[in-house]
């Protein structure tokens, strides 16, 4: 299990400092005083370049950022001009971009858009009712396929990698 934790050093500097030679090989990212003003993408950006190797995606919500497998990630949902993630254990998180910006950054993970408010995780898809333009996840949630995404969901089907 890994953890995110971000610490002031300004009073165990030295005990840091030691712990941290001593556990190298267990450092995912360090990031140091010349690099504090990142902004959250690319700290997003860093996070996920760290754990790519298993599948991890950090999102950044209007108050924190979380640490998601990508088996973990159901669908994105365009409501009321706010994207919505929504997790395969029920939780839903508001998230700050628009849904082109997440379109963009998950496709790699095949997370792509079905029609213009949602993008769906295809590693979840249980079936694809192609002349009823009808999409099924597993736990029972379905969504309607714009007529031109069809092709891309059948691709990325066919392609997925688990």
């Amino acid at each position: 299990m890994s953890k995110l934790i971000i610490i002031d050093d300004s009073n165990c500097k030295e005990e840091l400092n030691s712990f941290l030679d001593s556990n190298a090989e267990c450092i995912k990212l360090l990031i140091s005083e010349d690099e504090y003003n990142i902004n959250i993408d690319t700290l997003i950006e860093k996070l996920q370049a760290s754990f790519s190797d298993q599948q991890i995606l950090f999102f950044g919500t209007s108050n924190n950022v979380i640490k998601v497998t990508i088996n973990q990630v159901k669908y994105l949902q365009l409501n009321n001009s706010q994207v919505e993630l929504f997790l395969v254990n029920g939780d839903s998180h508001i998230l700050p971009q628009d849904i082109e910006y997440y379109k963009t950054k998950l496709e790699k993970h095949n997370i792509i858009q079905i029609n213009s408010k949602t993008l769906i995780n295809c590693r979840i898809v249980d079936k694809f009712l192609i002349p009823e333009e009808q999409i099924f996840l597993t736990k029972g949630d379905s969504f309607m396929v714009d007529n031109k995404h069809i092709q891309n969901i059948l691709t990325k089907l066919n392609n997925i990698e688990i």
